[in-house]
Parts: structure tokens; C-alpha cells; sequence
């Protein structure tokens, strides 16, 4: 497990460590947000499949939409950069 405490050593090095944090979480939030969204459902296999599946299309639109657009609202003249992945 992750620990999210920071060390001020060097700002690499509080960078590096806050980047595997957003990862894990990112992670966590893509496993096991759809069971969430499923335990809410009628107790029918078909609705919770179904509700897992359409959960794991609207992330995957809604990043998709939000990658394709961020640079369109971006002041450094629309270019993408990896940290607005990371974002």
C-alpha cells in the first residue's frame, strides 16, 4: 500500500512521490467505481452488468472528451502536454 506523506528531500523527488498517489488512485477509481454504481441497481444480473458496463463507457467518453478539448481551453496556444493526461 501506498503511503501519500511527503518527504521534502528534493522537488523531484515530492513530485515523483505525489505522481504514484494520483496513479493509485486514478486506478482505484477505474476498478471499483462501476461496483459502486452496480451495488445501487435492482438485485438482476443483467442490470448490474449492464450498469458496470455503461459506467465504464461514460469514464472512458467523458476522458476522451476532456482530453480531446482541454487544449482548446488552454492559454499556452492549444498544445497538449502529458500532465493534462495525469490531471
Amino acid at each position: 500500500m501506498v503511503r501519500c506523506t511527503p518527504t521534502r528531500s528534493s522537488p523531484i523527488a515530492f513530485f515523483k512521490y505525489f505522481s504514484v498517489c494520483w496513479l493509485s488512485g486514478t486506478v482505484f477509481l477505474w476498478m471499483y467505481w462501476p461496483s459502486f454504481n452496480a451495488a445501487l441497481v435492482a438485485p438482476d444480473y443483467v442490470a448490474q452488468h449492464r450498469s458496470v458496463i455503461n459506467t465504464y463507457f461514460s469514464l472512458a467518453a467523458a476522458c476522451v472528451t476532456t482530453f480531446a478539448l482541454s487544449p482548446v481551453f488552454q492559454r499556452n496556444g492549444g498544445k497538449w502536454r502529458l500532465s493534462m493526461v495525469r490531471e
